[in-house]
């Protein structure tokens, strides 16, 4: 009895684990790659590039448009999703717009609590 419950409490805590990493994705790994692509050229470190003086390459512009916890909260989250041109990022006239699946690894990051990972 002792092994089976043993077993069982495992197996619970690999499926919460799982479920956690399912749930809060690695900034580093998964949204720092988005925002490097889709989101510096704009609000990156170059100066002579950069809109609206926004910086989301620092923890602090990033962590300005963000509510940790509520990404209908969160500024970032309200323009990656807006049908509004003039309010959606990134605009119409970029590159390429973000797809279904960086958005929801957006929002997921940001409703996980937005935790900031240095490089």
């Amino acid at each position: 009895m002792f092994a089976a419950t043993t077993a069982w409490l495992m197996l619970l805590s690999s499926l919460a684990a799982d479920n956690r990493d399912a749930i809060a994705p690695s900034f580093a790994s998964e949204v720092q790659p988005i925002l490097s692509r889709q989101c510096l050229p704009c609000h990156g470190p170059d100066s002579a590039t950069r809109r609206a003086d926004l910086r989301l390459d620092v923890r602090e512009g990033l962590l300005g448009v963000v509510e940790p916890g509520s990404a209908t909260d969160s500024e970032l989250y309200q323009r990656i999703t807006s049908e509004d041109p003039e309010y959606r990022m990134p605009p119409p006239d970029h590159a390429v717009a973000l797809d279904s699946d960086a958005i929801s690894t957006l929002a997921r990051w940001i409703e996980s609590g937005a935790i900031w990972e240095s490089h």
